[in-house]
C-alpha cells in the first residue's frame, strides 16, 4: 500500500482518464490519416507503411494505452486495496514496462530505417527551428538511454512484484525525488507584445478551438530559445475542438515574437521547406510568424508538462502536491490533444508539399525527428515512467551560428512592415486556412466522435 501510495508506478494523479483513452484513440486515427496521404506518394511509401505503422513505430500507441490503464489499476486498488487488485495492478505495471521496451526497440528500429533509406551517415546534424543543433551521436544517445530507462522499469516492476510476495516493507527513502518544480511567478506582457498577442489569440476560432480557460502570464525558465536558460512570459490556454470536443492545451511565449521570412532576397525555410508558405507567398505575405512553442520547432516538450503542472497545482489544490510534482501529468489528456493537432498541421503540409512538387526533396527523417514527440509520448518527465536520474537529451548538444538563425524578431519586422501588413501577418494561420480551401488542400482529417 505503502508503494503505490507514495512511489507508484505508470502514474497520474489527477489525470482525466476518460479524456486521455480518446485522445489516444484520436491520434491513432490522425496518425491513420497521415498514412494515407503518405501512402499515396509511391508504391514504395504504402509497402514501409504497412510493414511499419506510424502508431507502433512513430508514436507508442500501445504503452500509452498501457500507461492511463495503469492509473485507472492504481485507483481502484487505492479505493479498495484487495489482494485481488494489488494482482491485477502489479500485472498493469508488467504490462506497461514491456510496452515501454517494445515501443522503444521499435522507435529505434525506425530510426535505422531512415538513416539507410535516405544514406544519412555518421556527420549526419539535424536543425531545429529555434537554433538547436542535434547531431546522430546525439540522437543515438537518447535512444540508448530510453532503451536503459526501459530495462530499469523491468527491473523495478520485478522488484515491486517480490515486495509484494514476500510482504516485504517499503522504505520511502528509496522513492524517486522529482526536480524542483517553480511555484507560479506571475509577469506582465508589455503593451505591444500584449497587441500582438491579441492578434494571434483571433485565428484560435479558425482552428474550430473554443477557449475554455487562460492562465498566465507567468514567467518560467529554459533553453530552447536562446542557448543558455533564460526566463521568459508564458500564458496557457485550455481549449476544446468544436466537432470533435478534444481537450488540448496551447502554450504562447509572449514576451518574444518570432518570424520566418518567406519572401524577398535570400529566404532560407531550413528542413520545413518552402510549401507550408506558397499560398501566403501568392497573397504577398512576406513573414511567417513562427510561434515557437508549436511542437515541431524544437523535439523538446517537457517544458510542457512543467507549466500545465504548475496552473494545475493553482486549479485543483485539493490535488496530492507530491504526487502531481513528481509525474507531472495531471493534464496529460491535454498534451496528447496537443499531439492530434499536431499531426493534423503535419498532413496539412505534407499536401502542400506534393501539391507543390516538393516532396522529394523533403526527408522522412527530418519529419520523424519533428512529428514523433518522444519528449511527451514517452513521458520523460513523469518520474513513475522515468527512473533515471539523467536525463535524456531531446534538444540538442549545440546551436547554430547566429547568422544561420532562420527566424527574426518582432523588432525587425515592425521596422519592415507597416501596421496593416503586421497585423495580416499575424493572421497567417487563418489566410492560410482560406487558401487552403480555395486549392481543394484541406487535409482528409477523420472526425473522432464528439466528446461531452
Amino acid at each position: 500500500m505503502e508503494m503505490v501510495r507514495k512511489d507508484p508506478l505508470f502514474a497520474a494523479e489527477g489525470l482525466d482518464i476518460e479524456g486521455a483513452a480518446r485522445a489516444i484513440d484520436a491520434l491513432e486515427s490522425a496518425l491513420s490519416d497521415l498514412e494515407s496521404v503518405l501512402s499515396k506518394i509511391s508504391w514504395r511509401h504504402r509497402l514501409f507503411l504497412l510493414r511499419y505503422p506510424l502508431a507502433q513505430y512513430a508514436v507508442p500507441l500501445p504503452f500509452l494505452r498501457a500507461f492511463v490503464e495503469c492509473e485507472e489499476l492504481r485507483r481502484s486498488y487505492l479505493s479498495a486495496p484487495t489482494e485481488e487488485n494489488a494482482q491485477k495492478l502489479l500485472k498493469g505495471w508488467r504490462d506497461a514496462a514491456q510496452a515501454f521496451m517494445h515501443s522503444i526497440k521499435r522507435f529505434s528500429l525506425l530510426h535505422k530505417l531512415l538513416y539507410t533509406i535516405e544514406k544519412q551517415g555518421s556527420s549526419f546534424e539535424f536543425n531545429d527551428l529555434m537554433g538547436n543543433k542535434t547531431t546522430l551521436a546525439d540522437v543515438n544517445r537518447t535512444l540508448a538511454m530510453m532503451r536503459k530507462n526501459a530495462e530499469q522499469l523491468e527491473r523495478t516492476v520485478q522488484e515491486r512484484e517480490q515486495m509484494f510476495k514476500d510482504g516485504s516493507v517499503f522504505f520511502e527513502h528509496t522513492a524517486i525525488v522529482p526536480a524542483p518544480l517553480p511555484e507560479f511567478q506571475a509577469g506582465e506582457m508589455s503593451p505591444l507584445n500584449a497587441h500582438l498577442h491579441a492578434l494571434e489569440q483571433k485565428c484560435i476560432p479558425v482552428l474550430q478551438q473554443g477557449v475554455l480557460e487562460t492562465h498566465g502570464p507567468l514567467w518560467y525558465e529554459l533553453p530552447h530559445f536562446d542557448g543558455p536558460p533564460t526566463k521568459h512570459l508564458f500564458t496557457i490556454d485550455i481549449a476544446r475542438d468544436s466537432e470533435s470536443g478534444l481537450r488540448s492545451a496551447r502554450v504562447f511565449l509572449v514576451d518574444r515574437f518570432y518570424f520566418l521570412p518567406i519572401a524577398g532576397p535570400n529566404v532560407r525555410f531550413g528542413g520545413i521547406g518552402r510549401a507550408p508558405f506558397e499560398l501566403l507567398i501568392k497573397r504577398g505575405i512576406r513573414y511567417w510568424r513562427q510561434a515557437p512553442t508549436m511542437f515541431y520547432c524544437v523535439r523538446d516538450h517537457r517544458y510542457w508538462a512543467d507549466l500545465l503542472t504548475i496552473i494545475d497545482r493553482i486549479r485543483r489544490p485539493h490535488l496530492d502536491r507530491r504526487l502531481i510534482e513528481a509525474q507531472r501529468s495531471s493534464l496529460f489528456d491535454l498534451l496528447l490533444g496537443t499531439g492530434v493537432r499536431a499531426v493534423h498541421l503535419y498532413i496539412g503540409t505534407t499536401l502542400e508539399r506534393i501539391q507543390f512538387g516538393e516532396f522529394k526533396e523533403y526527408s522522412l527523417l527530418f519529419g520523424l525527428l519533428m512529428m514523433s514527440q518522444p519528449s511527451i509520448y514517452y513521458l520523460p518527465f513523469n518520474r513513475s515512467v522515468w527512473r533515471l536520474e539523467e536525463q535524456p537529451n531531446f534538444l540538442g548538444s549545440a546551436r547554430v551560428n547566429q547568422k544561420d538563425q532562420l527566424d527574426v524578431t518582432e523588432e525587425t519586422v515592425i521596422a519592415d512592415t507597416t501596421p496593416e501588413e503586421m497585423e495580416v501577418i499575424m493572421q497567417g494561420v487563418r489566410i492560410r486556412d482560406e487558401e487552403r480551401g480555395k486549392e481543394g488542400l484541406i487535409p482528409p482529417i477523420t472526425t473522432t466522435s464528439t466528446i461531452p
